[in-house]
């Protein structure tokens, strides 16, 4: 029974609970002998409403190779297993969230929409802040078992956005160039610290690409202060200056903004070394010289987040042409 609505194999991270797709080699994973069909999946959970009626639910990302390879669509009782139209995202429920919506086989087309954490924007000063909402028509109902039921299937893309797992961004170049220089913003804290937050891709027209991690606090810093900075434990790399920082109110830059424009708390324990924690008024990006090979012709530029706990953000772009 379980095979109508789960994979013969599933491949899952060794660390955390999701990976980007980018960084699986799908055609390597379809040439394994045995292996039909490939499918990429987000899974997590959330809160189901229609009608006024409310159940928790676990909702299922799938991408348009998930029917070939999970027969899912055979135990559809109601509707059509269907993620998506010409039009609009919709969504297929099992038989046990349409039950505790009271959704019939009569049902398909009606709206349910969809409750998330949004692990961006959550906090305890405003928690009507912190969840995303979408709300799709019914496309259909499926029908396995009490265990297997409380499933809704949506769309990758859905799921990526209910969740807050946005694909990778990227942004198309042309040209060639030797440097670019970034302003972005975002957000970090310091269990993030010494570790890539993010990655900066550069693409070129000829295949190959060069890689530029983000990392706290070498070459990413929150929007809202600077760095925790005791010289033991956090600390910048030995002959690392600190970051160039664009004030967002004022457009200032410098390399130690928080002292320049913002008030610092210092840190007053014995043995400890410098600040804590600069707080910077209004906020600040940073400044980024990103090098580029200037002999070839430019594709795109891609950013990507590796954690849960990161926000990167491109505010602007310029190329210094060879």
């Amino acid at each position: 029974l379980y095979s109508a609505v789960d994979p013969d194999i599933s491949v899952a991270p060794r660390e955390g609970t999701t990976f980007a797709v980018g960084d699986v080699d799908a055609e390597a994973l379809r040439a394994v002998e045995g292996v039909e069909a490939l499918s990429f999946v987000l899974e997590q959970g959330a809160m189901a409403e229609a009608g006024g009626r409310r159940t928790i639910a676990r909702v299922k990302g799938v991408d348009e190779s998930y029917a070939y390879a999970v027969p899912v669509a055979d135990r559809v009782v109601a509707g059509s297993f269907a993620v998506a139209s010409e039009d609009a995202d919709c969504m297929v429920a099992g038989q046990g969230v349409a039950r505790d919506l009271q959704l019939s086989r009569l049902s398909t087309g009606e709206t349910v929409r969809l409750y998330a954490l949004n692990r961006a924007r959550m906090s305890s000063l405003r928690p009507t802040g912190g969840y995303k909402r979408r709300e799709m028509p019914l496309a259909g109902i499926y029908s396995v078992d009490e265990e297997t039921g409380d499933r809704i299937f949506v769309s990758l893309g859905v799921a990526q956005s209910l969740f807050n797992y946005p694909d990778r961004a990227s942004v198309k170049l042309s040209g060639k160039a030797s440097h670019l220089y970034l302003v972005m913003a975002g957000s970090t804290n310091h269990m993030q610290s010494g570790i890539e937050n993010g990655k900066i891709r550069i693409r070129y027209k000829d295949g190959s690409e060069s890689v530029t991690p983000l990392v706290n606090p070498h070459n990413w810093a929150p929007i809202e202060q600077d760095f925790y900075n005791d010289n033991h434990a956090f600390a910048l790399a030995p002959g690392t200056k600190p970051l160039y920082r664009m004030h967002l109110q004022t457009g200032h830059v410098a390399r130690d903004l928080a002292r320049e424009v913002g008030k610092r708390q210092e840190l007053e324990s014995t043995g400890a070394d410098g600040d804590i924690v600069g707080t910077i008024p209004g906020g600040a990006a940073v400044v980024l010289d990103i090098p580029a090979d200037p002999k070839r012709k430019l594709e795109s530029l891609e950013i990507e987040t590796l954690s849960g706990d990161v926000v990167i953000g491109l505010m602007g772009i310029t190329l210094q042409r060879p």
